[in-house]
Parts: structure tokens; sequence; C-alpha cells
């Protein structure tokens, strides 16, 4: 039976970060930045591996080339009836191999394309990042800043973010602040940070709005004011931010800037825990256990601490 989590689960369960799973629908998000790093990192090294290093295309077109000349040769057979029986034997193992190798060549040219994808995408931003685009010079900066299709290079981040800051374009506002909180290409300054997140926050930044609600919360930058807190994670849960929905949740369980309400908690941890938010689940399947907000029920406990468990295999497998 899992333990039930101490005091300090607050401060987990308030963590503000980057996950690609939720940041918001005008960055490169969710399916785009995983599938970036992945393609990026490793994802044309089979390609190179496994096909010798010749172009894919060309590979395709020796085979059929091949392939006609065989299926070309074998019909002769057929049509002087020499050997029939053998020639369906041969085309039904030939069919075996060409599907077997059709598939393995699907996924590397898939890899290909997609890797081919990410590197044109981070040219197109460079281009249009050029011609003073907010959005293209913060896209850019965060290409930087994760390594995607380009080495990493956290200086670089910065000063993208910056240009697109520079042109009031809110979610570069929300970055270059987030970068202050952590010391990403410049020194780690929470003052800082909190001007930057509120800036993006005012301007309806979602990310923002829950940054600045993690701030108060845990005095960096500014006084702790759970009352600011809530009202910042409010906002945040309202643009359906799944983290800033399991801290307002927690805020109504623990009593932190509201007054208690387990079953207030219980709607905003199942609100995130719909979209896969891994706290939410924990805090969730805690609920269901001691029963609190809901009746006891350790089946359903059982079934929320599973996709926990589920969700960190897979992240330690990555």
């Amino acid at each position: 039976m899992a333990p039930s989590p101490p005091n300090s689960l607050f401060l987990e369960s308030l963590v503000d970060t980057k996950n690609p799973l939720y940041y918001q629908n005008d960055h490169l998000t969710s399916t785009g930045s995983a599938v970036a790093m992945m393609t990026y990192e490793s994802l044309y090294k089979p390609h190179n591996s496994e096909s010798g290093g010749r172009d894919p295309f060309e590979e395709i077109k020796m085979f059929f080339g091949g392939l006609f000349a065989w299926w070309f040769f074998t019909s002769l057979l057929w049509c002087f009836n020499i050997g029939r029986i053998a020639v369906i034997v041969i085309h039904s193992i030939l069919l075996i191999f060409f599907f077997k190798w059709l598939i393995k060549k699907c996924i590397i040219l898939f890899k290909w394309s997609v890797w081919t994808y990410y590197r044109l995408k981070k040219t197109w931003y460079r281009i249009a990042a050029a011609f003073n685009s907010a959005k293209a010079q913060d896209k850019l900066g965060y290409c930087y800043e994760r390594g995607i299709g380009v080495a990493p290079n956290y200086t670089e981040a910065v000063k993208w973010y910056s240009k697109a800051v520079e042109q009031g374009y809110a979610n570069a506002m929300y970055n270059l602040g987030y970068c202050y909180k952590y010391g990403i290409g410049v020194p780690k300054n929470y003052t800082e940070a909190v001007r930057w997140f509120r800036m993006a926050a005012e301007k309806e930044n979602g990310n923002a709005q829950l940054s600045l609600g993690y701030c108060y919360a845990h005095s960096q930058g500014v006084p702790q004011d759970y009352d600011k807190a809530v009202e910042w994670y409010r906002k945040a849960a309202e643009k359906g931010i799944a983290r800033a929905e399991n801290n307002l949740g927690y805020c109504y369980s623990e009593g932190y800037g509201v007054p208690k309400n387990a079953s207030e908690a219980v709607r905003w941890y199942s609100k995130a825990a719909k979209k896969g938010d891994v706290l939410a689940l924990n805090n969730l399947g805690y609920c269901y256990r001691v029963g609190k907000g809901v009746p006891q029920d350790y089946a359903k406990a059982n079934k929320y601490y599973r996709k926990v468990a589920k969700k960190e295999a897979a992240s330690g497998a990555k």
C-alpha cells in the first residue's frame, strides 16, 4: 500500500516546469518538442547505420528495379507453363521478404523525414526571425534552449527571447523569466524572473500565470502570499493548464489561500488527472485511498497509483 504523502508534497505538487506534455499551444509543444528532440538526437542515426549511409530513396528505387526484373522473369516461366508451383512458392516467399523490407524502410524514411522537417523548420524560424517576426524569434530561442535542430546554446536562446520580448511577445517574456529563474544563459535571479512572469501573466499567458503563482507560494522573488498564489493558479487553471489545476486543488486540500474544501480539491485534481498530470494522479489516488473528498475506494486509488507508476517508468526509460 502506498504511503500517505507527507506535508512536503506541497513543495512537489506546486512545481512549475516546462513540461512538454502541457506546454501551451503557441509554443513548440507536446508532441512537437518531444518528437523534435528525439529525432535530432537519435532518429537520424538509424538511417545512417541501417542503410549504410545511402539515400533511402535510392535504395527503394534499386529494390523495386530488382523486384520488377525478378517478377518479369518468373512471369515468363509461368506463361510457358514451366514450374508453376515453384513460381507460386517463390512469389509467396518473395512477398514475405518484400513486406518485411518495406516496413523497415518505411520506418527509416519516417525518421529521416521528421529529422529533415525539424532541420528545415529551424531554418525557416531563423529566416522569419531575421525579418523581425516575434513568434519566430521566440521559437528559435526555444530551439536553442532545447537543442532542437541545433546544438544547445543558452546564450543564443536568451538573445532570441530578448528580441521577441522587445516586440511585446508574451510567450517570450515567460521564457525569459524561466531562464532567469533557473539560471539558463543568465545568472539566476528570482526577482527578474518574477518581473517577466508578471508581464507575461498580465498578457494572459497561462504558463506565466502558473509560474507567478508558484513564486508567490514559495516566496521566490516576492514575499510569500497564498492569496495571490491562488489568484494566479486559478487564472491559469481556467485556461486548462494541468499543473495549475493540480496546484489549485492542493490549495483547497490544505487550506492555502482558500478555505479547506476536500470536494473542491478532488474536482480540480480530476481535471488535471484527465490531462495526464502525474502529481494530480498521485493526489487523486491518495484522496481515494484515505477517503478525502470522495468515498474511500482502494480499487480506484490503486488505479491512479498504477497510472503514476507507468508514467514514471516511461519517463525513466527516456
